[in-house]
């Protein structure tokens, strides 16, 4: 059957390659389009990421960079682009 929001694990996306500060992002940074620096839109893939504390993140990598910013680990797990469905939480 058709694939289901939570099951998409990457999609394809625009993204901005900066050359002269050398880094891919969705969006170019003001400094670059104000001081005329050579970059180029092109087709990139994000994927979808979540930490074990439960924080999301999306990377242009096959795995994010950086650390957590909520816990500071670094222990990033594929997941769908949707949030599963969990149930009540117990406890907490």
């Amino acid at each position: 059957g058709p694939m289901g929001m939570q099951s998409i694990r990457e999609q394809s996306c625009r993204v901005v390659t900066c050359k002269t500060c050398k880094y891919t992002h969705f969006k170019p940074k003001e400094t670059c389009v104000s001081e005329n620096h050579d970059f180029h839109w092109h087709n990139g893939v994000k994927r979808f990421f979540k930490c074990p504390c439960g924080n999301r993140t999306i990377s242009l990598d096959r795995l994010p960079k950086k650390h957590c910013s909520t816990c500071g680990l670094f222990k990033w797990e594929r997941v769908g682009m949707l949030k599963e469905k969990t149930g009540p939480k117990l406890g907490g």
